[in-house]
């Protein structure tokens, strides 16, 4: 892999932070328990492997964000969905009372 920087660089790239699996997070906590596991801890050594370093940092705690916030956003969601189908059948039903108050008015006159 090493061997092929822009193959590597396009793996990052199309690494998908959404779902990651939580024995790959418990395996990264011991490496993200070292201090010298940062941006800044790494520039010294390599300015790609500090990148790298906080690429890693970053996206994992996007994906902890997101396991919290994507439950919450299915359930907005949701909420919409029935939202608009709810008033759609209060629109159906505006409708008959109109044509109703219609007939109503027809009669009367």
């Amino acid at each position: 892999m090493m061997n092929n920087p822009g193959q590597f660089v396009d793996m990052v790239k199309s690494f998908d932070g959404n779902n990651i699996d939580d024995w790959k997070l418990k395996a990264c906590e011991p490496l993200l328990a070292l201090d010298f596991f940062s941006f800044e801890g790494m520039k010294s050594k390599s300015t790609a492997a500090a990148y790298l370093a906080a690429y890693v940092v970053n996206i994992i705690k996007y994906n902890s964000i997101y396991k919290k916030v994507k439950p919450l956003k299915d359930g907005a969601d949701e909420a919409e969905a029935l939202a608009a189908m709810k008033l759609g059948e209060l629109q159906v039903v505006k409708d008959k009372v109109a044509a109703i108050n219609a007939e109503v008015q027809k009669l009367k006159d």
